[in-house]
Formats: structure tokens, sequence, C-alpha cells
């Protein structure tokens, strides 16, 4: 078992990011961990890279994208994920040595798909964690921004105990790391205390998404390995069909978690480490194989 260190910074661009780092390795294999929406920070990937040392060496990289965490929110088309797949690569083309592997959650699996597409030198594989596989419902820019600032103000809170005791009702386990994650997503404004995520922010996101489907993007993925891990309660809401990705990407391994909210990360850590350590061997093998002719 590797022991990581935890540390976070800015970049020029104010970007906040979280790095946990193996001691003494200098060839870690390099995982950008992408979150999803609501009270999300790049923290999130505090206990899966925990958990990830115990089977294998790995730097894991997790920002607060725009206009989450620490990260200042960016002009509202520029949540699109093609323009925020830009930002990564600006944040940390300095950084990264040499292609990494993505994990996505939830909306970052978008984010995921288009970094593939638009920088495809820059990625191993692709990770999706209950996302990236189903589109949003078509939406106007006055409609989002009404319904996120309708859902916003359902979510205050007088005192931070009672946010994240209602931010616990939802998760199927709790842990010391998800508490100190989720009290990072929240910020105390006009005497309450709701998710730093602005509702412009969760507005701009589904426009665009909405807009540009994710699965237009599918063949960038077609030459990667690729894993998508389906939340069963996700499956029963909104069957999945994996034809479109079956049928585009070579290398695809695709399952349904059980007893698994969409909010995977938080619910499956400890059965999603083992899982992307081993597919990730698994694909890295494969890759050095040799083609028979």
């Amino acid at each position: 078992m590797s022991t990581i260190h935890h540390t976070s910074w800015f970049t020029a661009d104010q970007a906040h990011v979280h790095s946990w780092r193996p001691e003494g390795d200098d060839k870690p294999e390099q995982i950008l961990y992408l979150h999803g929406l609501g009270p999300y920070t790049g923290f999130h990937a505090q206990e899966l890279a925990e958990l990830l040392a115990e089977h294998g060496s790995f730097d894991v990289y997790a920002p607060d994208l725009p206009g989450f965490g620490q990260t200042p929110a960016p002009a509202f088309e520029d949540h699109a994920p093609d323009r925020v797949s830009d930002w990564l690569v600006r944040q940390f083309d300095d950084i990264i040595d040499g292609p990494v592997h993505v994990v996505g959650h939830s909306w970052g699996g978008e984010v995921a798909v288009h970094l593939a597409e638009r920088h495809p030198g820059w990625v191993q594989s692709v990770a999706l964690l209950d996302g990236g596989h189903v589109g949003w419902d078509p939406v106007s820019r006055e409609e989002a921004l009404a319904d996120a600032h309708s859902f916003d103000q359902l979510r205050r809170f007088s005192q931070l105990a009672d946010y994240l005791e209602a931010v616990r009702a939802d998760r199927l386990r709790w842990t010391p790391q998800l508490s100190a994650a989720y009290e990072r997503g929240a910020v105390l404004k006009d005497g309450y205390y709701i998710q730093r995520q602005r509702p412009e922010t969760f507005a701009a996101i589904r426009h665009a998404g909405a807009l540009d489907p994710v699965t237009d993007h599918y063949p960038a993925l077609q030459h990667l390995p690729v894993l998508l891990a389906m939340a069963e309660d996700a499956a029963q809401v909104k069957p999945f069909r994996p034809e479109q990705l079956l049928s585009t990407v070579e290398d695809f391994t695709w399952f349904t978690l059980p007893a698994c909210t969409h909010f995977m990360i938080d619910d499956a850590a400890p059965r999603l480490a083992p899982t992307l350590a081993a597919w990730w061997h698994n694909a890295l093998t494969r890759s050095l194989v040799p083609e028979t002719r």
C-alpha cells in the first residue's frame, strides 16, 4: 500500500486543484477525476484516492471545476463541456506528464468524453461513473435558470449541521471523508448554508447539455478503453441501452452496481477502487500485447 500526500493549490487562472500523490514512486499512473453537479468539489476524490492506494500507485488530480468549490464561475457559455475540456488542458498541461486516465462522475463524464474528443493525445482511458451515457431533456436558457433558482431556494439551512444532515439523508453511506468533502462544498450566504455551486452554473451546464448531446461525441472514444459503471437505481429510472457505445467503442466494459444511487462516488467508493485499479491494469496490459497477423 502506498502512502499518499494531499495538497491543494490555485493555478494562474485561479482554478483550485487537489492532488494525492504516492510517496517514493516516480512513475505512478496518473488519474484525472472530474466531479459532478451539485455540492461537489475536487476534494470528493479524497476517499477514492485513499482506497486506490491500497491497490497500486496512483497520482490523483481533481480540480474544482469552473463554478464549483473555490474555482470562479466563467461566463454562461463557458460552462459547456467542450470549453471546460479546453480549460482542463490549460490548467494541467504543465503538471500532468503524458496521457492520463480520466474518471468522470455524472456531468464529469460528459466533460471526459469531450476531453477525449478535443485532446485525444491527452487521454489514455475513460471511466464513466453513472455519467456521460444519457442526455439532457430540451430546455431553454430561461427555463434552466428559473428551475435552478427555484431548487436553490429549497436547499437553505441556518446551521451547517442541518445542511450536512440533509445531504447525508440522500446517501447510502457516510464517512468522515464525505462529511469533510460536503462541508467544503457549502458556503454561508445571507445567513444560510447553501451549496457553493451557483444556480447559474447548474442552468448553464443543463442548457449546454441539451444543445449538444454527449452521445454525438462517442466516436471520439472508439480506440480508447472505456468503462461505464451504472448505479442500480439510475438504471431502473432511465434504462440504458448500450448499443451505441457497444457499436462505437472497441474496448468497452459496462456493468450495473447494485445497492447504489446516482451518488456513486459516495455510495460505492470501496467497491469502485479495486474495480478501477484492476481495469486500468488490464487495459494497460492489453495495450502492450503486440498484434498478431
